[in-house]
């Protein structure tokens, strides 16, 4: 859908080969976040007694939030480019800076 998008837009005829290029990033970025996530869900195998269940509890839940932080920061800051590139292009800035106020 992402480059659909980009597509329907027209990055594939901007004038600016660096802009056009950097359109690759966000699918690299939310791919990345769903590995961070894969990781975080990740299941561990190892023998827990009962005594040592809470400290293997707090290690796997500190484990956890970690990942999941990773995966969300990267996934927000995937989801921030795109939306700026999608609404920033060379000629819808040419446009706001046209239009009188």
């Amino acid at each position: 859908m992402y480059f659909a998008v980009l597509k329907y837009l027209g990055f594939e005829n901007l004038n600016r080969i660096q802009l056009s290029q950097v359109t690759i990033l966000p699918p690299i970025l939310y791919l990345a976040a769903l590995i961070l996530y894969g990781l975080a869900l990740r299941p561990t195998f190892k023998p827990v007694s009962k005594e040592g269940f809470p400290a293997f509890r707090e290690s796997r839940l500190i484990y956890l939030n970690r990942f999941l932080t990773a995966g969300t920061l990267v996934f927000v800051g995937a989801t921030g480019l795109a939306v700026v590139m999608f609404f920033f292009r060379d000629d819808v800035i040419s446009e706001m800076q046209l239009t009188p106020p």
